[in-house]
């Protein structure tokens, strides 16, 4: 039926999400969101492999989704996985047990994809002006850098910087500034850019920290603005306590707590290397991207 909606699932490197909705002069509108921490990446830094127990929790909660997802009278359902799936030396095997699930299309994201979905998602929720922003897409494996104008990128690149890697190996982060130099200095021979924007786990969770927000509210999210001093304001407040402490902080996803610091350090690194004062918050991106190409363009 032309108006039932459609499910997405994006299975990240640090959550499973679930997106029910419908597409609507393209718009996208959003009927029923869902998320849960599965960390399917750990340990994918220091041996190249999905873990099994982690690939279990996470066809578990994929099947659960899809359970919950039922109930809307869905017209498809289509799962997307990205730099986890993608760089695992056994990512083949999870994908070949996603592939058992009936009823559901399976697409592997190369990062170029991820980046333009991502893109696609986050900016066409934002009234963008007619000039060119860098986008990025800070998740759980990798950082996707983008120039984009509205919502059609123009230039990308990935680093595996995810937030789960740089939790996993402290080796990393002292790389971290020299690789995010030298992608800006790519992206800036080829296009300038008049405005920083970020999507994904990272920076929705540092807005809804700034706002104090106890329950997490998409519509005020969306295009929040996050200065550097809020930002080093957040690190200051964050840094003594421990994990615990920070999962109780107003704003603070679940299971995000001993992934929000290495985040929130490559976020002041690349905005502090790109210049930018600040940083404008998409709350939408890949989830919403996938949908609307899935409907706009096929």
């Amino acid at each position: 039926m032309p108006d039932s909606p459609s499910c997405v699932i994006d299975i990240g490197s640090n959550t499973v999400r679930m997106l029910v909705a419908r597409v609507r002069h393209g718009t996208v509108e959003r009927l029923c969101y869902r998320q849960k921490t599965t960390r399917l990446a750990r340990g994918l830094a220091c041996c190249g492999r999905l873990a099994p127990e982690r690939m279990e929790a996470t066809l578990a909660t994929v099947r659960e989704l899809l359970f919950q997802a039922a109930s809307w009278n869905i017209d498809r359902s289509l799962l997307i996985a990205t730099e986890a799936v993608r760089a695992a030396a056994n990512g083949r095997d999870f994908e070949t047990r996603l592939r058992s699930l009936e009823g559901v299309s399976i697409r592997i994201l190369d990062w170029r994809t991820e980046a333009r979905l991502g893109c696609l998602g986050a900016l066409s929720s934002l009234v963008s002006p007619k000039t060119d922003c860098l986008f990025f897409d800070l998740g759980g494996g990798s950082l996707e850098l983008a120039v984009a104008r509205g919502p059609e990128m123009r230039h990308a690149l990935s680093l595996p910087l995810g937030v789960v890697r740089l939790a996993e190996d402290p080796d990393l982060r002292p790389r971290v500034r020299a690789k995010v130099h030298r992608a800006l200095e790519e992206l800036r021979r080829l296009h300038g850019a008049g405005r920083l924007v970020g999507a994904a786990g990272t920076v929705t969770t540092l807005a809804a920290i700034h706002l104090g927000m106890r329950v997490y509210e998409p519509g005020r999210i969306n295009g929040t603005i996050l200065d550097r001093k809020s930002l080093a304001f957040i690190r200051d407040r964050l840094a003594p306590l421990s994990t615990a402490e920070r999962e109780r902080i107003p704003g603070m996803e679940p299971g995000r707590g001993d992934l929000i610091l290495p985040g929130l350090d490559l976020v002041l690194e690349l905005m502090d290397l790109s210049g930018f004062e600040n940083l404008t918050v998409a709350d939408g991106g890949v989830l919403e991207g996938a949908l609307l190409d899935a409907t706009l363009f096929h």
